[in-house]
């Protein structure tokens, strides 16, 4: 069994607030995982709580031990990238035409774009796009 090495008074406090009033639910789980595995308790019963796998339980424990409070937060980067973000200049230049030419049907305009580029450009991808620029 492996638990986290007892806590100095500050470090404890910081994971109760956490536990309390973060606003992100898996930083409160994280903390209260750590606090638990403070008090003794093992692994699996901290997975089978958390209703995760037990290597998840020692990567959580990993991150904190290397970096503090911020090992309890999601790594930035996660998930799935975003295709028109890696248009080049000449495609960006020519989807924003497009977009001013004819704002309230981004169907067609949509339709319009995937035939000229390499894969399916949707409503929802180009909504997406010009939310972020």
């Amino acid at each position: 069994m492996r638990y986290v090495r007892e806590l100095p008074h500050d470090e404890k406090v910081t994971l109760l607030e956490c536990r309390k009033k973060h606003k992100k639910s898996h930083v409160r789980d994280r903390s209260h995982a750590i606090l638990l595995s403070v008090e003794g308790k093992g692994v699996s019963f901290i997975a089978e709580l958390f209703k995760v796998r037990t290597r998840t339980i020692y990567e959580w424990f990993n991150r904190w031990e290397s970096n503090g409070i911020m090992g309890v937060m999601l790594k930035p980067g996660r998930g799935c990238k975003a295709k028109l973000d890696t248009i080049d200049a000449i495609q960006r230049q020519t989807l924003e035409t497009e977009v001013k030419l004819n704002p309230q049907k981004l169907d067609k305009v949509a339709e319009m774009l995937s035939s000229t580029m390499s894969f399916k450009i949707t409503k929802n991808m180009l909504k997406s796009y010009l939310k972020k620029s």
